[in-house]
C-alpha cells in the first residue's frame, strides 16, 4: 500500500511539472498567463489593570496573518497556488506571564487542472498543513502551579495529501473530486510520536494512507474592499470508509482605507485518528473549532 503511493506522488508531482513546461512553451500572448498577490495583517491589543474595583485582568496580545497567491491560467489549463501563515500570542497577566500561542496555521495548497471542456478538467493538486512554532496545553496543579505540556510541534502534526480526479467549475464555485488521493501524516517529534499521537503507531513517525477525497470551494467579492470564501476538504481512507476526515475554513475581509482591514476566519476539524480532552473529561473523537478576528492594519503588495 504504501509503495502504491509513494508511486502516486511521483506521478502527481511528475503530471504538475508537465503541464507547467508545456503552457510556457505554447504561450506567446503579450498577456502575462500568472495573476499573484500577497497581504498582510497585524493586530495589536494591550488592556492594563490596576487596583480596578469592578475587577479585571490586564492582558497583552498580538496576531498576524500573511496570504500570497499565484495563479497560472492559459485557455487549456489552470495551475493556482496559495500559502497561509497565521501566527498569535497571549499574555495574560501582564509582563512576567507566561507567554501563550493563541494562532498558529501553515497552509500551502497547488493544484493544476487540464481541461475537458467548459466546467470540466482533469485535476492534481497538493494540501499541506502543519504550524511554525510549539504548543502546549496549560494546566494547573494541586498547589496551584501553573504547568505547560507539549502537545504539538513543526511537524508533528503536519499532513499532507496529494490527489488525482476531476474538478467541476461553475462561477464562483468548485469542486474537486479525487478518487486517487494519498494521505501523509507526520509527527516529527519523536517525544510526541513515541506517545502514538494524531493516528501514528507510537513510535512512528509517518502514516501513509490512500484513499478519496473531495476540495469544495466557494469565493465571493462584493466590491474591491469585501470578499469571502469558504473551503472544505473531506478525506476518507478506502480501508474505513465510513469515517470521514472533516476539515471546513470560512474567512472574510474587508478593506476599511488603504492602511486599515477587518479580517475574520474560522476553521472546524473533525478527525477519527485525533483524540480529543472533551469538557466532560472524556477523550476521543470531537469537533475541534478555532476562530480569529482581526482588526488592525493591512497591506497588499506583489501585484
Amino acid at each position: 500500500m504504501k509503495r502504491c503511493i509513494v508511486f502516486f506522488g511521483l506521478l502527481l508531482m511528475g503530471t504538475l511539472a508537465w503541464g507547467q513546461t508545456d503552457s510556457a512553451a505554447a504561450d506567446t500572448t503579450e498577456v502575462s498567463p500568472w495573476e499573484h498577490g500577497a497581504s498582510l495583517a497585524i493586530t495589536l491589543s494591550s488592556i492594563n489593570v490596576n487596583n480596578w474595583a469592578a475587577g479585571g485582568q490586564s492582558a497583552l496580545s498580538g496576531n498576524s496573518e500573511f496570504i500570497a497567491f499565484a495563479n497560472y491560467t492559459t485557455d487549456n489549463q489552470t495551475w493556482n497556488n496559495r500559502l497561509q501563515i497565521g501566527y498569535g500570542v497571549l499574555q495574560e497577566g501582564g509582563f512576567g506571564e507566561t507567554i501563550k500561542k493563541n494562532n498558529d496555521v501553515f497552509i500551502f495548497t497547488s493544484r493544476y487542472g487540464r481541461t475537458i471542456n467548459k466546467n470540466l478538467k482533469i485535476s492534481a493538486g497538493i494540501d499541506f498543513r502543519s504550524q511554525v512554532a510549539q504548543g502546549f496545553d496549560y494546566a494547573t496543579d494541586s498547589v496551584g502551579i501553573e504547568r505547560a505540556t507539549l502537545t504539538s510541534n513543526i511537524l508533528a502534526p503536519g499532513y499532507l495529501i496529494n490527489s488525482l480526479g476531476v474538478a467541476y467549475h461553475k462561477g464562483n464555485f468548485s469542486a474537486d473530486l479525487a478518487p486517487l488521493t494519498g494521505k501523509y501524516t507526520f509527527v516529527l517529534d519523536q517525544g510526541l510520536a513515541d506517545q502514538g499521537l494524531y493516528g501514528v503507531e507510537a513510535g512512528q513517525r509517518v502514516r501513509a494512507e490512500f484513499g478519496y477525497s473531495a476540495a469544495i470551494a466557494y469565493k465571493k467579492a462584493f466590491s474591491e474592499d469585501f470578499e469571502y470564501q469558504i473551503n472544505a476538504l473531506l478525506f476518507s481512507n478506502y480501508e474505513g470508509l465510513d469515517k470521514v476526515d472533516v476539515n471546513v475554513e470560512f474567512q472574510a475581509r474587508y478593506r476599511l482605507n488603504k492602511w486599515l482591514t477587518a479580517n475574520f476566519s474560522s476553521q472546524i476539524i473533525y478527525d477519527e485518528d485525533i483524540d480529543i480532552t472533551r469538557t466532560d473529561g472524556t477523550v476521543g473523537p470531537a469537533i475541534q473549532f478555532r476562530s480569529v478576528t482581526n482588526f488592525g492594519f493591512g497591506f497588499e503588495f506583489w501585484k
